[in-house]
């Protein structure tokens, strides 16, 4: 296993704010566990460093199976945290927060397109049938 002290790209480093359930989870991790300041893995193994991939996903495959959530993935969360955000917030803060530098990437590949029209324009409509007749 590799460390990479640096992301993909200048976009990728950003400082997030997570929900508050996740920020709970972080400070609890935290203080559960004597933090070494040598390591900046958050989540990371008994001895203090990086944690394996491969055993992080062993492990989240067994947590799903316990959970019945076997459809669940990295990418699923990703693009249901994207959706969620375009929904609520727009396109750009979907891909702000997935660290897109394009938000194309974000819109072909990561968020669930609604078929509604935009509520904004029932004034327009309004206002033009009422010219109309």
């Amino acid at each position: 296993m590799q460390y990479q002290p640096a992301p993909k790209s200048e976009t990728s480093k950003r400082i997030l704010n997570p929900p508050t359930i996740a920020a709970e989870a972080l400070r609890r991790q935290f203080e559960d566990r004597e933090f070494r300041p040598e390591s900046e893995a958050v989540f990371a193994s008994e001895t203090g460093t990086w944690r394996d991939p491969s055993n992080y996903r062993a492990h989240f495959r067994q947590v799903r199976k316990i959970a019945d959530l076997d459809w669940v993935t990295p990418k699923t969360i990703r693009k249901t945290v994207a959706t969620t955000i375009y929904t609520a917030d727009g396109l750009d803060n979907a891909s702000q927060q997935l660290g897109h530098s394009e938000v194309g990437v974000t819109a072909k590949h990561y968020v669930q397109r609604l078929n509604i029209g935009p509520a904004g324009v029932v004034g327009v409509l309004d206002e033009w049938f009422q010219s109309a007749s």
